[in-house]
């Protein structure tokens, strides 16, 4: 859910088999990169500083990507 703490949990929503999560700043660098096969995984983001992150998700040769909103207490 958005926006996120300390953690989030991102999902390949069904895809199978090997991929990589990347985590985009708003200025568009990589501020995380995830290779994984499994279908969730669970981000640490209590290193990222509060702001707005493209996600995305290739797997397969399919790629979804989604928002999310870091938000520090």
């Amino acid at each position: 859910p958005n926006p996120v703490g300390s953690a989030a949990v991102l999902s390949s929503s069904g895809a199978s088999g090997p991929g990589v999560f990347r985590v985009y700043s708003a200025d568009g660098r990589i501020a995380e990169e995830v290779f994984s096969a499994e279908e969730q995984y669970a981000l640490d983001t209590s290193d990222l500083p509060s702001g707005v992150y493209l996600v995305t998700c290739e797997r397969n040769g399919e790629r979804a990507s989604c928002r999310m909103i870091r938000f520090q207490h």
